[in-house]
């Protein structure tokens, strides 16, 4: 009877060691699992924030988080929670960077504050173990987020507080200097200043298409505003010297300016000069294609005055003459302007019938006079030396 009893102590700890076995496998596949719908719900909210989805992204890592946190015991002393975790919460922060970067309301009752104040809260969250250069992105983000509350209306926030604190943290961040920059701009500071932390977010080389996107910003919203539109003139040259993406409404911005400024000397001179002529007329032609009969008479004009002071006089004359239409077929009353371009085909036909370049300090009209004579005289002393010899 021992004995049997010894042998039904045996069996019951052999069926009882495989009931174990059996659960802790039945742990470890429901772990698995539970990891593996954690990482695909990363991945789904990492993908719709590509798409620009941000509302739904944010979504997505809310449930992924919460997700998280329901790991079960044996999951947890494996340890992988805790790294997973973290990986979602930083996926969060630069989501919660990347919306407010491109923050767009979708409807008249929607509100800068409504998106906002879901979002700051995730970047202060791991603010003070963030390395210097993620503080530095995150503080950034913060004051930017309180600049779109001000939107709002909600004036006593200090966004420039946040800004400081960011580039205190890293001297170098692009954000802050972009968003700093952007703030000055808009309340009318100091411009050379807000230049000055333009060039040293874009020095960095990080971060660049907001950069951009902030700079442009800031101009364009100074509008008739010559120094503005000059540095916009600038801005666009190096940015088409880099192939860089340039949207729809900055190319319409620069069309205006251009075709405006033809009615007032002293801006258009301004413009005229902002960049090398050969530069500029390289940077129209990429945004507006070559000149041609269909073009507006103040943008035919721009590009005429280009292409003469880069001595391409041929191209010029023709350019004038399709202006010159323009303004015949628009019923223009500007006697100013329909002189200079009369004046134009007149001084560019004598010199094509003569077969001599003409001399830039002898031909060209005080109205479209430019900085940038280079072109013109160095034909100049070509000439000069010919004819001595």
């Amino acid at each position: 009877m021992g004995r049997v009893m010894k042998w039904v102590g045996i069996v019951t700890a052999i069926l009882s060691l495989i009931a174990g076995v059996r659960e802790v496998s039945s742990l470890i596949a429901d772990s698995e699992e539970h990891a593996r719908n954690i990482d695909e719900l990363h991945a789904v909210g990492t993908s719709q924030q590509t798409a620009g989805d941000y509302a739904q992204a944010w979504s997505t890592f809310e449930q992924a988080l919460t997700s998280s946190e329901e790991d079960n015991l044996l999951a947890k002393l494996r340890g992988r929670p805790g790294q997973r975790r973290a990986a979602l919460r930083q996926a969060q922060e630069d989501l919660a960077m990347a919306w407010l970067d491109n923050m767009h309301l979708s409807g008249e009752d929607q509100t800068f504050s409504s998106i906002v104040d879901k979002l700051i809260p995730v970047l202060l969250r791991d603010l003070p173990q963030a390395t210097a250069t993620r503080r530095g992105d995150l503080l950034a983000h913060i004051g930017w987020g309180y600049f779109l509350k001000t939107r709002d209306g909600n004036s006593q926030f200090d966004p420039p507080k946040w800004y400081q604190q960011s580039l205190e943290a890293d001297p170098a961040n692009p954000y802050g200097h972009a968003y700093w920059g952007h703030w000055k701009t808009w309340n009318r500071q100091s411009f050379d200043d807000a230049m000055k932390d333009f060039a040293a977010a874009l020095a960095t080389g990080r971060a660049t298409a907001t950069v951009r996107t902030l700079q442009l910003s800031a101009l364009t919203n100074l509008r008739d505003n010559p120094q503005g539109e000059a540095e916009l003139v600038r801005v666009l040259n190096d940015m088409n010297a880099r192939n860089e993406a340039v949207g729809d409404r900055i190319r319409s911005e620069l069309r205006s300016n251009y075709e405006s400024a033809v009615h007032d000397e002293e801006r258009f001179n301004k413009l005229i000069a902002a960049v090398p002529a050969k530069e500029q007329l390289a940077t129209m032609t990429r945004f507006f294609g070559e000149p041609d009969e269909k073009m507006t008479a103040p943008l035919l004009i721009t590009y005429a005055t280009l292409q003469e002071s880069s001595g391409f006089s041929q191209p010029a004359l023709q350019t004038w003459r399709s202006a010159r239409e323009r303004l015949k077929l628009s019923g223009t009353r500007s006697e100013s302007i329909t002189k200079r371009v009369d004046a134009a085909i007149k001084r560019l036909s004598r010199c094509a019938s003569a077969h001599w370049a003409c001399s830039a300090k002898q031909a060209w009209p005080s109205e479209f006079r430019i900085a940038s004579l280079s072109a013109f005289d160095r034909a100049e002393r070509s000439i000069a030396v010919l004819r001595s010899g």
